[in-house]
């Protein structure tokens, strides 16, 4: 059942139930029991459950009809315990609410219908959580995520099979936070089964990609295991940040508006059995030194390729990768790719594409055929091995298509999700410009033109007015996420590469660098406010100001939670986009905000009259990327 029954909504069951519960709802058992002929029989539920209290809920009615005529009588009992005594309940009576406390690990649940036959009546069990899972704790059922979700240090979630976790959705704009994030900074253990797999979905009656955030682990203590579980209709399914030893097998990442699953700052995992298909990016994007070992993975019908490896090593062996919208395989800016007995088919570029930098690749026994641009970009060396490409690939069960989407994010036609927002009181959109340089990283003005640089490494000084591309000339690096224009020259942060450039804006040449102030989390703006540069982390919400040589002066903590973005100066304060634009005083403090333009806000800049923003919309799109926007009321700030 896509849109399970819960409490949390504060819809017409809330009120038949007449209670109304927040956080996350574990419902354990919701179950008709009905009464028929012959002599009563007890019907034994065991079920897992964490220790403590939960709800249990009892009202008359029956699959097999209802007679309210008939006496209707049962008996309930949780671990040997008799919860009610003999009771009638009918369509007159009030439904009960009781609470009962619950054994850490196996319980018992017995009802028995001693009434008349004909009779019957709905039990339904449910635990809450306030969402900040502090201790080891087990799902099971139908569990409903009505707010932000946290598996916090040393504490284990264990989610059992067949279990549905559907998170809230949400589909505006105006309220970022409240399309969810599950966060996992303990461990977690989702290991379904064939017969009984575990979704991580929306809680739509008709779910569409986007509908919820992601499932993001992030420095997890604990074991991190995926086993017969899909991740469906979020931005991105499933995102890994510095998890080690993660275990990921027979599972499913489909019609996620990003990539199926994305791997980020120095993880290792091993993917076995596993489906990635119509994700709107990347099947699996690994970024930032990360080492992912494959095997019998099919990856298909992907919005861009199928496996992006970015300063990382992904090794894929025996599978399939194929239909995808850009290359089969990918890897750039240094990194390491070994193909070994895989076949790489009808993708739109090449069967293996390589970017920039010095990357390795190894295949033994590809197979490559159909490919747009043909089959491996770049140099290569082969190896013999055992390992050959299968005629299919086995995930083991089949996942449930009811609610098949029918077209892959980010196709432009048909794709439902809001990339782009409309008008509001707070600003308003007077420019769009910049169509065909693809997904616009960093943005800078320097009085007369607009200075951009995009994912294909390459920087333009652009016609504020008209878009027209006046100059162009290649990045010192593979990444500009951040540029600034001191009034003579240009300066451009590097997020992989983690180094600040100072550019001749006439040549293009890199006239100095310098590492940049977060060694570790990265860098990812910069703005110059007339006597230093301001340089935006990217892991932490702070602003590290440096002189032009280099030298660190010191620090402002933004009084935001996690990481931010770009960063602007207009005159008086900064501009960070972080959900909403939060407009920050030189203290860190946010004194007001805006609402952003569209999906995804990279950098932006100040001209004196507008600011700029450069949008992600959809990065597939060719669009206008870069905005103009009037600042119309900047809203106070947030309680």
């Amino acid at each position: 059942m896509r849109n399970p029954l819960r409490l949390a909504a504060c819809t017409t069951l809330c009120l038949a139930w007449a209670t109304c519960l927040a956080g996350v709802e574990v419902t354990i058992v919701d179950r008709v029991f009905d009464r028929t002929s012959g002599a009563p029989a007890k019907v034994e539920i065991p079920f897992t459950a964490t220790a403590g209290p939960a709800t249990l809920f009892l009202a008359a009615g029956g699959a097999q009809g209802y007679d309210s005529t008939l006496q209707n009588i049962v008996l309930i009992e949780i671990n040997g315990e008799r919860l009610l005594p003999l009771i009638r309940i009918d369509r007159d009576t009030a439904p009960v609410e009781r609470e009962v406390g619950l054994l850490g690990g196996e319980n018992l649940l017995v009802v028995e219908m001693r009434g008349a036959p004909g009779t019957g009546v709905r039990l339904r069990l449910v635990q809450s959580f306030d969402g900040q899972i502090g201790s080891d704790t087990v799902w099971s059922g139908d569990v409903h995520v009505d707010g932000p979700a946290t598996v916090l240090p040393d504490a284990v979630l264990t989610i059992l099979p067949g279990t549905r976790v559907a998170m809230a959705h949400y589909r505006g704009y105006r309220n970022p936070e409240r399309r969810l994030h599950f966060i996992v900074k303990g461990g977690i253990v989702a290991e379904g089964t064939a017969e009984a797999p575990i979704y991580f979905t929306s809680d739509a009656e008709i779910p569409q990609n986007g509908d919820w955030s992601m499932l993001r682990v992030i420095n997890p203590t604990g074991p991190v295991r995926f086993s017969h579980a899909i991740f469906e209709f979020a931005q991105q399914g499933l995102n890994i940040w510095s998890g080690q030893n993660v275990e990921i097998r027979n599972s499913v990442f489909r019609w996620n508006n990003w990539e199926g699953i994305y791997f980020e700052s120095s993880s290792t995992a091993e993917m076995d059995g596993c489906n990635l298909v119509e994700n709107g990016y990347n099947g699996l994007a690994a970024e930032q030194f990360n080492s992912i070992d494959m095997q019998n993975c099919e990856v298909w019908r992907n919005g861009t390729s199928g496996i992006h490896v970015d300063a990382s090593e992904v090794e894929i062996r025996e599978s399939l990768v194929h239909d995808n919208g850009a290359h089969g395989l990918s890897v750039d800016d240094n990194g390491t790719l070994r193909a070994y007995g895989v076949a790489s088919y009808d993708n739109s570029a090449f069967g293996l594409g390589q970017g920039q930098g010095t990357n390795l690749v190894t295949v033994s026994n590809f197979v490559s055929h159909g490919n747009g641009a043909g089959d491996i970009q770049g140099s290569y060396s082969v190896l013999n091995t055992g390992y050959h490409a299968p005629s299919s690939v086995d995930l083991g069960f089949q996942p449930d298509m009811t609610h098949a989407l029918g077209y892959i994010p980010s196709d432009p036609l048909l794709d439902r999700y809001m990339y782009v927002y409309p008008d509001d009181e707070t600003r308003q959109i007077v420019r769009k410009i910049g169509a065909g340089l693809g997904l616009t990283w960093s943005v800078t003005w320097d009085g007369t033109y607009l200075w951009t640089a995009t994912v294909n490494g390459k920087i333009y000084r652009l016609d504020p007015v008209t878009g027209a591309v006046l100059q162009q000339f290649d990045a010192p690096g593979s990444q500009p996420w951040g540029m600034t224009w001191d009034g003579t020259h240009l300066w451009v942060v590097d997020f992989a590469e983690k180094r600040i450039s100072k550019i001749d804006p006439a040549t293009g040449i890199e006239l100095n660098s310098y590492p940049t102030p977060d060694p570790a989390g990265g860098c990812k703006g910069v703005t110059w406010d007339g006597t230093y540069l301001n340089v935006m982390g990217w892991t932490s919400p702070k602003i590290y100001r440096m002189t032009t040589s280099g030298v660190l002066i010191d620090t402002i903590d933004v009084q935001m939670g996690g990481n931010a973005g770009g960063i602007a100066w207009d005159g008086s304060h900064f501009w960070i986009p972080a959900g909403k634009l939060m407009k920050v005083d030189v203290q860190g403090n946010i004194v007001g905000w805006i609402y952003p333009a569209s999906e995804g806000t990279w950098d932006m800049s100040w001209d004196g009259q507008y600011l700029w923003a450069t949008q992600r919309t959809n990065e597939n799109w060719s669009d206008d990327k870069l905005f103009a926007l009037k600042i119309l009321e900047v809203q106070p700030p947030l309680p």
